[in-house]
């Protein structure tokens, strides 16, 4: 009997497609985290990865005819229902956040602008002696002026005289602040400013520098040189600098 060769014809062999597998794997992760705000950005980064995945292995099966086609599809389709999840939700946290900047940057503008606004009426606004004023974190008080006082050690110029004025600084504010006698200056009916007399270092209560802490108070007097008679004199207090724009106006 002649041998003959059988010719068997070997059908395709199925495949379990594990590239289509880790496709949907990758997919499944990344859609568990998507809802996640800052979370669904890496799972926008691993769908995109699931489908590019998927779509290798759905090229792979339908070249080779093998493998199981359901897996890559899946992990395709998943892939892109995560990536436009992800899409959404951050864009919503986005907004949201962006909102919430804008609405406590309004509220910073308003307060700073409402504050601007208080110390700009303050400033237009002239004060008088006794009057308790509220300015830049401080309370002011021009307690008492004496315009008859006399030195024991200094004479006036020819036309001149010189007045003692009482000060009272009480610090409102929450943090430190300084308080120094070359933040006063009294100005005369001609627009003349004139800083302390020397006389000052002489008064036995004298307004001493200082550095108050919240709640702290210096009260003390100055003395200046001012024209005789002059009954428009203008208590300037400027508490940056006295080379400062704003100023703080008690008529005295």
């Amino acid at each position: 009997m002649d041998n003959k060769e059988v010719m068997v014809e070997k059908k395709p062999e199925k495949s379990g497609n594990a590239t289509g597998i880790v496709s949907l794997v990758i997919s499944g992760i990344a859609f568990l985290g998507s809802w996640i705000p800052i979370v669904n950005i890496i799972s926008m980064i691993l769908a995109v990865a699931g489908i590019i995945v998927g779509a290798v292995s759905l090229i792979m099966v339908l070249i080779k005819k093998a493998g199981m086609i359901i897996f890559p599809i899946l992990g395709i389709v998943f892939g892109i229902l995560t990536f436009a999840l992800g899409t959404s939700v951050y864009s919503i946290f986005s907004s949201g956040t962006s909102s919430s900047t804008s609405s406590s940057q309004s509220s910073s503008t308003s307060s700073a602008s409402s504050k601007e606004n208080n110390t700009e009426k303050n400033e237009n606004k002239e004060y008088k002696v006794g009057d308790v004023i509220s300015w830049e974190g401080r309370e002011i008080t021009v307690t008492d002026v004496d315009k008859n006082y006399k030195p024991q050690y200094a004479t006036a110029k020819s036309g001149q005289e010189f007045i003692k004025v009482t000060i009272n600084v009480v610090n409102k504010s929450s943090s430190d602040i300084s308080v120094r006698i070359s933040n006063f200056e009294v100005q005369d009916s001609n627009g003349v400013k004139e800083d302390y007399d020397a006389s000052t270092f002489s008064l036995s209560d004298q307004f001493e520098e200082a550095t108050l802490v919240p709640g702290g108070s210096r009260k003390g007097s100055l003395v200046f040189e001012v024209n005789k008679d002059d009954n428009n004199l203008i208590l300037l207090y400027s508490p940056d600098s006295r080379f400062s724009n704003k100023a703080l106006k008690i008529k005295l």
